[in-house]
């Protein structure tokens, strides 16, 4: 469910003095929030579906567009206070793989858009720059984090988004009633400052969906990778060769010697050489 946020302000009389047209158009602050978000925590990084999309981002937060349907350009500055729930505890960086407690890094980014069809361009890590503010308990706030032209423009639709991470492995495991409420307030000056003196407040709440294995046990057994099986190489089985017959004697060959009555082997004639000493 969206809100809509709209003011009337008239231009003061020191504008009329100076020779402003008194029958200028005065400027109008329309502004449509979102009530409500939600935001997925997911330690254990399971496969979820987000905005129509599978993801495993252990803070996976819902897109919160933000449409300016006045008719003059604003400038969106923000506050940011969280609310943990359970054993979550808020913290300034990003869990170490280590950490004991249910820590949680939480931050929200700002991002203009030129046509709300589009996908907004998130920077993907906290940097603490001008468009990103962090949740904690003690709450912040921020100037400035968002532009917003004059409706019917583009780029008169902003995108808002909360973003973070999760201890992955604490000492207690994540159970159900671990989370966060985070509500987001929003301030909105017309960026034609020099005749306006007034703004005008509006805000968001964020509850948060802890997603959690079909089966959490407080100490999940190791999975050891099976046994590699070892097949033996197969022996090729050579084909039967056929038989290879016993060459037939050549005429005039060697032939076995005689054999005499005696059952010795006759000696065969000598050569007859000539020795000249």
């Amino acid at each position: 469910m969206k809100k809509l946020i709209s003011l009337l302000l008239a231009a003061s009389p020191a504008a009329r003095a100076a020779g402003g047209p008194a029958e200028a158009e005065p400027p109008v602050i329309s502004v449509s929030v979102p009530d409500t978000g939600t935001v997925i925590v997911n330690p254990y990084r399971l496969p979820v579906e987000l905005d129509g999309q599978e993801t495993t981002e252990q803070i996976a937060g819902s897109t919160m567009i933000l449409e300016n349907r006045g008719n003059v350009a604003v400038d969106v500055s923000v506050s940011a206070i969280g609310s943990p729930t359970g054993g979550v505890v808020f913290t300034a960086r990003p869990p170490a793989e280590s950490a004991a407690e249910k820590e949680l890094f939480l931050y929200a980014e700002f991002q203009p858009l030129s046509d709300p069809v589009l996908r907004p361009g998130w920077s993907g890590w906290y940097s603490d720059s001008t468009n990103q503010i962090l949740v904690s308990a003690q709450g912040a706030a921020k100037a400035d984090v968002l532009r917003l032209e004059a409706g019917g423009a583009p780029y008169s639709w902003g995108a808002a988004r909360l973003f973070g991470a999760a201890a992955a492995c604490p000492a207690q495991p994540w159970e159900a009633g671990d989370g966060f409420h985070v509500n987001l307030a929003f301030t909105f000056t017309p960026a034609a400052a020099e005749t306006i003196t007034s703004d005008i407040p509006g805000g968001a709440e964020f509850d948060s969906a802890l997603v959690l294995p079909p089966e959490q046990s407080p100490e999940p057994a190791p999975v050891m990778p099976p046994d590699p099986v070892v097949v033996p190489p197969e022996i090729p089985v050579l084909p039967d060769l056929p038989a290879v017959p016993d060459p037939a004697p050549e005429p005039g060959g060697d032939e076995e010697p005689p054999v005499s009555e005696t059952g010795g082997v006759s000696e065969l004639p000598q050569s007859e050489y000539d020795f000249q000493t």
